[in-house]
């Protein structure tokens, strides 16, 4: 009887326990709805610079990570972004930043002003190529930017486009 007794406990212990878990390796990930708002190719098509917009709701800016990735590769799974820049602009009315990529070595980030920048990582490495990041605050970027050439699940920053809360 007693070990009957013992096993429901334990039962219970692990019922409770797995939820428990679960919650502790969520509160890790970063929350907020997440969407893809550009997706660029290098000048040689192998990678493509990934921007990201979190929308962490009316009190917090967005927080946009870059990830710099293999052409086609997804960004679900792909490890910590190149840099997260929180309430970046592109211009009095548009969030985010503007990518370019002056050579397949070389990717640009280009913002009118940020909040914060955090996790800025100089280069990474991606399928054995190092890519320098580099950071360029204090571009405006007026209007809206154009539609790359990418593949047809590439979205463009008009979608994001509103008034900054600065």
């Amino acid at each position: 009887m007693n070990e009957a007794r013992l096993l429901r406990g334990r039962s219970l212990a692990r019922a409770l326990l797995w939820p428990a878990v679960a919650l502790g390796l969520a509160a890790c990930q970063p929350a907020g709805s997440a969407r893809e708002v550009l997706r660029l190719p290098s000048p040689d098509a192998a990678l493509e610079a990934v921007l990201v917009e979190r929308n962490f709701g009316a009190t917090v800016p967005y927080v946009h990570e870059l990830f710099v990735l293999p052409h086609g590769a997804r960004v679900d799974g792909a490890g910590k972004p190149a840099v997260r820049l929180v309430g970046a602009t592109r211009n009095e009315q548009a969030w985010g930043a503007d990518l370019q990529w002056p050579s397949p070595e070389t990717l640009q980030v280009r913002y009118a002003a940020a909040r914060q920048v955090r996790d800025h990582r100089a280069s990474v490495t991606v399928g054995g190529r190092v890519v320098s990041v580099l950071l360029q605050p204090g571009v405006v970027t007026p209007g809206r930017l154009p539609v790359p050439k990418a593949p047809a699940s590439a979205t463009d920053h008009a979608d994001a486009a509103q008034t900054p809360r600065l």
